[in-house]
């Protein structure tokens, strides 16, 4: 009996140790059950975009870490930003890996000058001055800028500006009483509205050309003679970048005086940039006449007084002697090259100051000629010019169009002007291919490889005669038939192509691009006389084509415009600066000032690429600018 209760008593323990006892008439179970681990998140803190603290922090719960406080001189910390919320770590959950990014406002200085004033209703100001520095953002969300002015910068031009009219008399009280105005905004059309609101601006600095016309700001006289482009700032690269002066038709007696010092004096051209010391202002204010007597020698002698620092001298016309090629100008008749530009430039006093001799007012400018280097030809051809049989536009756009299947192979064209037998008659013994004369063949021997023919369809206007002379030099005959072979298939598509730099409008507003657009067009149906009935692709296979640039730098334009057409550029350039070959890099023929009634902007340029007949043409025909007075 005693071993039977000892095997109950073994069954109740070992029941207990796999969890108690069942309920009568329950089988027992087992409990596999385990508890669930929490997940754990990364939590990081950014200041300027670099991680300065991460914590792990689990899942549900408030960050109990000790939160980083950082600090950035000459700012003060707002706190610790998600997106453009502010975090409150006291309630925040952590549910996820999450950044949070450090906001910060600049700590204004207590002796640092005031450059973010705002107006103050019913005050007289002894001069009110503006800055502007757009606030927008790019596509991709980083920072736009257009002046790179900063409080530091335009404090740094304030500090001068404000020695300047001490040393001009102003007073500590007149010095306070000056308003400085920062007027950043998202566009310059909020910035010309809010401008136009306080209305009693003098002058404005940091803005676009499009002052007067996208913002709407109102220029003193209506005139853009009241802005100038000045070097201001610098980009995140260091390069130089220049903006805009303004003065505004709400401009006091004051701030015409103080726009003629900072347009006109080499201390206030350098007030943007650097301190300036106490002697350099004071030399300033010393008035400096400006007169020098230009005088120009070419086809005729033009004389010019300059007596403001914007005249412009008069050039007369050069005509290049034959073999020979224009180098520059020289101070002395035969004497060697001072001055390296091209024989049309635009030439001011700050162009020539340096050349004039010290005490003298006058200064002469004579061209200097080369002997043009020499080439040996590859082809020679002669083409008849006569009446509307075939016209000089003709045969000039049938050298271009041809030049342009070329690479580096030097033809030379002689288009002569005479009847056949005084065609005949000036068609030397280097001719390769012969271009009407009437029937060559009774005059001139030909080769087996280009028999007497007609020409193809749009070369011009009435069919020519074409042969190969049985005297072609045996180096030129490929090249010779390569062109026999050109003039007999209808002629390729040639076009004139004109670029337009506007940089968001504000050089070439879209109101002047279609203008011009049908003014090219219109030149160019004119120099090849195209019927009422006929077209340009239909006569001659020709058409204009126009590219708007997307670049505002004159660098990144440049590079812009030499890869276009699959790297042969473009022919014109309208809209761009005096630097286009210059800080541009741009290889041009010449370039010459826009104006009215082609662009409102001051200070464009239209450029001659490419010296074929069509742009040659609108260059010199279409972009004329009437002198003042005309």
């Amino acid at each position: 009996m005693k071993k039977k209760a000892l095997g109950l008593l073994g069954i109740a323990i070992a029941a207990l140790a796999l969890g108690g006892c069942a309920s009568e008439g329950e089988t027992p179970t087992t409990n596999t059950s385990t508890s669930k681990r929490a997940q754990t998140y990364t939590v990081g803190f950014e200041v300027d975009g670099e991680r300065i603290a991460t914590l792990r922090v689990k899942e549900g719960e408030l960050i109990t870490d000790t939160i980083p406080t950082p600090s950035k001189e000459g700012y003060r910390f707002l706190g610790w930003y998600l997106d453009d919320t502010l975090v409150d770590f006291s309630t925040y959950v952590v549910n996820g890996d999450v950044i949070f990014t450090a906001k910060f406002e600049e700590v204004q200085d207590e002796d640092a000058l005031n450059v973010d004033d705002v107006k103050e209703e019913g005050k007289a100001y002894y001069l009110v001055l503006g800055w502007w520095e757009t606030t927008g953002t790019n596509d991709d969300g980083s920072k736009k800028y257009t002046s790179y002015l900063t409080r530091d910068r335009v404090r740094l031009f304030y500090g001068n500006l404000i020695n300047y009219l001490k040393a001009s008399g102003a007073s500590d009280e007149n010095i306070a009483n000056i308003s400085f105005r920062n007027y950043s905004t998202d566009s310059v059309a909020e910035m010309g509205a809010k401008v136009n609101a306080d209305a009693d601006v003098d002058l404005l600095i940091g803005v676009g050309n499009n002052i007067n016309s996208t913002a709407g700001v109102a220029l003193y006289n209506s005139s853009n003679d009241y802005k100038f482009q000045t070097p201001m700032s610098v980009d995140a690269s260091g390069n130089s970048v220049s903006r805009y002066v303004a003065c505004l038709s709400t401009a006091t007696d004051l701030g015409l005086s103080t726009y003629d010092w900072l347009k006109n004096t080499d201390a206030g051209i350098a007030s943007f940039v650097r301190e300036l010391s106490e002697a350099e202002i004071e030399a300033s204010l010393v008035p400096v006449t400006i007169s020098l007597t230009v005088t120009v020698h070419g086809d005729t002698d033009e004389t010019t007084l300059l007596d403001d620092k914007d005249d412009v001298v008069t050039m007369p016309a050069i005509t290049i002697p034959d073999g020979k090629v224009f180098k520059g100008f020289a101070l002395t008749e035969d004497g060697e090259v001072v001055l390296d530009v091209a024989k049309n430039a635009t030439l001011k006093y700050d162009d020539l100051k340096d050349l004039v001799a010290e005490g003298s007012s006058t200064l002469d400018l004579y061209p200097v000629f080369e002997d043009a280097p020499v080439v040996e030809e590859d082809l020679v051809v002669y083409v008849q010019v006569n009446g509307s049989n075939l016209t000089l536009p003709e045969a000039k756009l049938l050298e271009a169009r041809f030049k342009a299947t070329l690479t580096d192979e030097n033809v030379k064209f002689n288009i002569i002007d005479a009847k056949a037998d005084a065609f005949k008659a000036a068609v030397g013994d280097d001719a390769d291919v012969v271009i009407g004369g009437g029937n060559p063949v009774n005059t001139f021997g030909v080769d087996e490889t280009g028999p007497l023919a007609d020409t193809g369809a749009k070369h011009f206007a009435n069919t020519r005669k074409v042969i190969i002379r049985d005297t072609v030099a045996s180096t030129h005959k490929t090249l010779a038939k390569a062109l026999y072979d050109f003039l007999l298939e209808e002629a390729p598509a040639y076009e004139l192509h004109t670029t337009f730099w506007h940089k968001n409008n504000e050089w070439v507003t879209e109101a002047e691009r279609t203008a011009i657009t049908e003014g090219i067009t219109s030149n160019v149906e004119t120099y090849l006389a195209i019927g009422e009935e006929e077209t340009l692709a239909d006569k001659y296979n020709v058409s204009t084509t126009f590219y708007t640039a997307t670049n505002t730098k004159v660098a990144d334009l440049c590079t812009e415009t030499k890869a276009l057409r699959d790297g042969k550029g473009t022919d014109l350039i309208v809209g761009c600066g005096g630097n286009v070959d210059n800080d541009g890099n741009m290889v041009i023929v010449e370039k010459k000032a826009l104006g009215t009634p082609f662009v409102a902007a001051s200070s464009r340029y239209v450029a001659l690429v490419n010296d074929n007949p069509l742009a040659a043409n609108a260059y010199n025909t279409y972009f004329v600018v009437a002198e003042a007075g005309e």
